[in-house]
């Protein structure tokens, strides 16, 4: 029972983090402070660029965040079950059946697989650099 509120914990903290997310990538790209020629040669460029800073550091603030609430066993596996519980939350005010949720998955399966796996990855890397330093040696 105690793993299962620290996952739903998990959740709750990668929907707190995911909504300010998708609010900050709306308005970073229009505010990018890019020179005027960028935007008119390179307008996808920019937008990804924008979309890239903003995954990145959300994916890097996930990974350090579940990494605290999960011990060493299972954490990998835990905290990917909380960003699938956090991302459906995220995504289900979009949407209003499976095939909605579907279509929602698919025009941002990118920002949503950097968000499923990324957190996941850095939980396990971080746990592997933790194990290792911790044995000292005769």
């Amino acid at each position: 029972m105690k793993l299962f509120v620290r996952i739903l914990l998990g959740g709750l903290v990668a929907w707190g983090v995911l909504a300010p997310a998708e609010i900050i990538l709306e308005h970073l790209a229009p505010r990018w402070p890019a020179p005027r020629l960028w935007w008119r040669h390179s307008d996808p460029l920019v937008m990804h660029t924008s979309e890239a800073i903003v995954i990145a550091s959300s994916v890097i603030v996930l990974g350090g965040l579940l990494s605290k609430i999960f011990d060493r066993r299972h954490a990998a596996l835990c905290a990917l079950a909380s960003m699938a519980l956090g991302l459906v939350a995220a995504y289900w005010s979009d949407v209003t059946g499976l095939r909605h949720f579907a279509a929602a998955v698919g025009e941002t399966w990118g920002s949503f697989a950097s968000f499923l796996l990324g957190p996941p990855l850095i939980v396990a890397l971080l746990g592997q650099l933790r194990s290792n330093n911790r044995w000292r040696g005769p």
